[in-house]
């Protein structure tokens, strides 16, 4: 701390740009100090959760406490609150210290660091940065003269502050005491939202004089602009880890300069990364609970599992030394993972590649899987810039180049197709000069980027076409389109379709606008006895009706929406239609699986 005195008084001698409101040293209470107020600890080994975990979560309810962040501190925990620190000790968390710290900022902010010498942290209520020792008393304060826009980065070791003002980006030298303009200003406000990789890249939020805003990471020794994007305000980072949640929930981490890789969690649910400890939890709703997954990033591995009854939301405050710290409500838990741990040997990470830089070899491995179906089942599928290449018109199709996407929507590809008979889609596509082409994307849009869609059905010179996007609902997204598609061959082979109005309520008329579809609100006929249609979507169009019917026909659990004898009749029409113009004379088709006798 002594080497602290001199570079603090340095900093005022050269840089003129603060002055120390409080001498420095170790005697001196910087914010006023409270008796312990829990002499006992906050353990309480009557808490349910406990004995439900097997002792793996040990409870301790914060008794009033705020709590806003969990740093360890020489073998003790740091409890954050809002304008408060709390030194917590041995197992049972016994208060041994209070401190009010007014505008103390949350931890993971980039604007406080906690070393083995105390805290550092930037009170933008004053506009100073404030130095405490470990005992929590202060030990230096130092106040800037310029006017701060929004945060300010405080580098892990102490040696550099960087901040916004009307110039731009500055960077102040705590050994030098030296102030340099690191950006110039470029737009009409910009401020600092956080920093990484040990203080060497910064994120700055910087708006536009039309209110338009986005989020950069910039170089902190050149101010050269790394990255770009909204996605961008996810990142978290400590030392050289860094943790970022991309849309479609993936999930991107690594260390220092080396290659990204991907997280790739069991089941659904929130990731919540703890970089400090080199691993990420993830929260998976259960039936009773929130399962919670250790994933070690590292090595890939899930190493803990355990579940966590209810369904209030989960925080991970930190993780050191196999201890997962979580807090729930007012209560924080432990987490010991080596009490719960999987077995699992699978590798839950792999190599993070781009549209630039995908997988070739793995996309390889898809195509051989894809061409093994189509041999079967007469179709054609297409993969990444196949795929893209063949947008319908009037759309964009972004091509997917991960291959897990790939893994599971080709397996939800295969169970659908088991439904069919294997002759179905060479049927379905007889007089449109091809094959039936499936384009499997990661997204697609109208040109314009004003719509999206999980999926469409289409011609082109070459045949019909269905296009998928990859993710979850797959298999019901492709049992729609397949809807769409055997329209044509149902209304010109048969005459199963003709008269459709009169299966709907007397003076009903479909939108016929997709547009217009979107501000109907009248549900009447999607209740009970009186039930005509799945959804206010159905009513759009005709050919969206007997979509939407035969795609819900096909998924599990819709007996309810098939028990009216309005949607009886539509059900058993669509199928009439299927055995007659695909000839289907033996057996039981799973869109009948809700006909009643």
């Amino acid at each position: 701390m002594k080497r602290w005195i001199c570079l603090l008084a340095l900093l005022m001698l050269l840089a003129g740009c603060g002055s120390q409101t409080q001498s420095p040293g170790n005697t001196e209470p910087a914010v006023g100090t409270a008796p312990s107020g829990f002499s006992e600890g906050l353990y309480d080994p009557a808490d349910p959760v406990e004995a439900l975990t097997g002792g793996a979560l040990r409870a301790y309810p914060l008794k009033g406490r705020e709590c806003t962040g969990l740093v360890p501190l020489n073998g003790d925990l740091l409890l954050f609150g809002s304008d408060s620190l709390t030194i917590l000790t041995g197992e049972n968390l016994t208060e041994t210290l209070t401190a009010a710290v007014p505008g103390l900022p949350k931890p993971g902010s980039g604007m406080v660091q906690v070393r083995k010498e105390g805290v550092a942290y930037y009170n933008a209520r004053t506009g100073s940065v404030v130095f405490l020792s470990a005992g929590l008393r202060q030990t230096g304060c130092l106040r800037l003269t310029e006017p701060v826009t929004g945060g300010v980065c405080l580098t892990p070791d102490w040696s550099k502050l960087y901040y916004c003002t009307e110039s731009g980006v500055q960077a102040l030298d705590l050994n030098t005491g030296i102030s340099r303009l690191l950006k110039a200003q470029s737009a009409s406000g910009q401020s600092i939202t956080g920093g990484f990789q040990n203080g060497s890249v910064l994120r700055c939020r910087v708006e536009s004089a039309d209110g338009t805003a986005q989020t950069l990471l910039i170089s902190a020794d050149t101010g050269e602009t790394l990255a770009r994007g909204d996605d961008l305000d996810s990142l978290t980072g400590e030392g050289d880890v860094f943790f970022l949640t991309k849309d479609k929930n993936e999930y991107i981490f690594g260390r220092g300069e080396a290659q990204p890789h991907n997280l790739l969690p069991a089941g659904d649910g929130e990731i919540l990364p703890l970089p400090q400890a080199d691993c990420a939890v993830g929260c998976c709703p259960t039936a009773d609970g929130i399962r919670l997954d250790c994933y070690d990033l590292f090595s890939g591995m899930r190493k803990a599992s355990v579940e966590l009854p209810g369904t209030e939301p989960v925080e991970c405050l930190m993780a050191e030394g196999g201890m997962v710290w979580l807090r729930r409500g007012e209560t924080l838990y432990r987490w010991d993972t080596s009490l719960t741990p999987t077995g699992d040997e699978k590798c839950y990470t792999a190599p993070r590649y781009t549209p630039d830089d995908p997988d070739e070899a793995g996309l390889a491995e898809i195509a051989s899987r894809a061409e093994e179906l189509e041999r079967r089942w007469g179709v054609e599928i297409l993969i990444w810039k196949d795929a893209a290449a063949a947008a319908a018109p009037d759309y964009r199709f972004e091509a997917e180049y991960l291959t897990e996407p790939y893994q599971a929507g080709l397996t939800a590809l295969e169970k659908a197709f088991g439904a069919f008979p294997e002759n179905f889609f060479r049927q379905a596509v007889e007089g449109t000069g091809g094959t039936l082409r499936i384009a499997l994307v990661r997204g697609i849009y109208t040109r314009d980027a004003a719509l999206s869609a999980p999926g469409i059905e289409y011609l082109r010179e070459n045949g019909a076409c269905i296009a998928l996007s990859l993710g979850s609902g797959l298999e019901q997204i492709f049992y729609h389109e397949v809807g769409h598609l055997m329209e044509t061959r149902i209304l010109s082979g048969c005459t199963a379709y003709y008269e459709w109005d009169a299966l709907n309520p007397y003076g009903f008329r479909y939108d016929n606008d997709y547009a217009a579809n979107q501000n109907r609100t009248d549900d009447r006929y999607l209740k009970g006895a009186n039930r005509y249609f799945i959804d206010l979507y159905a009513m759009s169009f005709a050919c969206e009706d007997r979509s939407r019917i035969f795609e819900y026909a096909c998924m599990p659990g819709n007996g309810d929406y098939f028990a009216s004898a309005h949607m009886q009749a539509k059900l058993r029409r669509i199928c009439l239609g299927l055995r007659q113009a695909f000839r289907l004379e033996e057996g039981t088709y799973l869109w009948e699986q809700y006909l009643q006798t």
